[in-house]
Formats: C-alpha cells, structure tokens, sequence
C-alpha cells in the first residue's frame, strides 16, 4: 500500500485507501457500513476477460447485493475526456428511488 499514490486536485472530493480481505461485495457492503460513501465505481469486466460476457461476476454480484450506494460502472475500452459535455446513462429497474440531494 505504501507505494499508492492519490492525486486529488479537487477540493470537493475525498479519497481514502481501504484494505479489506474478504469476497469482494461483502468487504464493500461492510465499508459502506463504516463509511460515508456517495458513490462505487467499479469496471465491467473480470479476470476471465471474455468478450462475450458483459459483466465480470464480481460486478454482477455488487449489482444484485449492494443497494444503498451509486454504482458507477466503467467498461474497459473507456477513455475519459475532460471538459466533454456532462452526460450519465442511468440504468434502473424503477424499483429502487433515485435520491437527487446535491
């Protein structure tokens, strides 16, 4: 750990390295228990690198388990752009209220 590196510009925003050993969702679950985090961003794809499978199944099981904090998912061909227009997909199943608060 002591060779990570966070570079944060932006005042707003905070960043802290955590380090759990446990199946990845559950670790999440119990640092969201411990924590006050807005949002997870996570990739799409797994060790297996498949291109016919859309989501690894550590991503799918965050999906499925963890309910109370924004998931931001991120494929592994994207390219950030700074300064680009200000567009977000959101997937939903309508069955979970989105909390617009800032």
């Amino acid at each position: 750990m002591d060779g990570i590196v966070l570079k944060n510009d932006n005042s707003n925003h905070s960043f802290e390295i955590i380090s759990s050993y446990n199946i990845l969702w559950k670790a999440i679950k119990q640092t969201l228990e411990n924590n006050d985090i807005s949002i997870i961003i996570i990739g799409t794809q797994g060790d297996t690198n498949a291109e016919n499978i859309l989501f690894g199944s550590n991503t799918v099981n965050i999906i499925d388990k963890i309910k109370n904090c924004q998931l931001l998912l991120v494929p592994p061909d994207s390219i950030f752009i700074k300064n680009t227009e200000k567009e977000l997909v959101y997937a939903t199943n309508f069955l979970t209220p989105l909390n617009i608060s800032n």
